[in-house]
Formats: C-alpha cells, sequence, structure tokens
C-alpha cells in the first residue's frame, strides 16, 4: 500500500462464532472505544461504523486524534478493524502546501511525505497495541 488513507487491522478468532458471541464481541470493542471518547456509533447487522469527531477533547497525543471514522465488522471467524486517516491527510496536506508555497515545491512535497508518514507509523503501531488489548479481551470470553 504506497499511500494509506485506511488502515486495517484483523482479529483471527479461534473458532466459528455463533450470531450472539459476534454481538458480545462487537459490545467488547464498542465499549473499549467509549472508554477512548468514540462518541458516535451506528449499528447496522455485522458492521459498526464509528466517527471521531475532531473537538471531542481528545488532544493532540490520542490514539485516535489522527482517524475521522471507520468500521467494525464482526464476522463469525474474524473481526475487522478499519481506520480512516482522510482528516490527517488533509491536515498534513495543508501544512505541507503552505511549506510549498514558502520554501518551494520539492520542500512541500517532503514535508508532506514526512509528517504523513511518520504519523502512519506512529498510528500503526499505537492501534497495533490496542488490537493486542482487544485480542486480549476477546480471548477471555
Amino acid at each position: 500500500m504506497i499511500f494509506p488513507l485506511e488502515i486495517q487491522h484483523t482479529i483471527q478468532l479461534f473458532h466459528s462464532e455463533s450470531s450472539e458471541r459476534v454481538d458480545t464481541i462487537t459490545d467488547i470493542i464498542v465499549e473499549e472505544f467509549k472508554k477512548l471518547k468514540i462518541d458516535e456509533f451506528e449499528r447496522n447487522h455485522h458492521i459498526t461504523r464509528f466517527k471521531n469527531h475532531f473537538f471531542n477533547d481528545q488532544g493532540r497525543n490520542h490514539i485516535f486524534a489522527p482517524i475521522d471514522s471507520g468500521s467494525i465488522e464482526c464476522l463469525p471467524d474474524k473481526v475487522v478493524l478499519r481506520f480512516s486517516t482522510m482528516r490527517m491527510a488533509l491536515i498534513v496536506l495543508i501544512m505541507a502546501s503552505f511549506m510549498g508555497l514558502v520554501a518551494g515545491p520539492g520542500i512541500g512535497f517532503g514535508v508532506f511525505m514526512w509528517l504523513y508518514g511518520v504519523n502512519i507509523i506512529i498510528f500503526y503501531i499505537r492501534s497495533s497495541l490496542l488490537v493486542n488489548r482487544l485480542k486480549d479481551k476477546i480471548a477471555i470470553l
């Protein structure tokens, strides 16, 4: 993936789950996200979509600060978590455009690639730790 605007994590379940257990797994993930100040959820069958508003008191060092939306897809054999980084891409693009105007287009492109790339790497590491924590909670069931 050259330019990721969506980051995806998959949690493999050890055995096929019944629909009741899939709902329980979804509830566990939603509760964990609510603790992290994600405030808008929409459930539709086996997919739960969430939105993360920009001004919701998370702070700039919060794990979901670069995320604007995402989804939780609970299937009988796996859970797929998708996170959209469109907001972060737009903010970094505005910053890099300003730098490009001031210092030249090469500098602007370099600033964009550096800021966006480093932030994606940091979010991927932090979200992987979150997914591992969710795996542990699901395994306890």
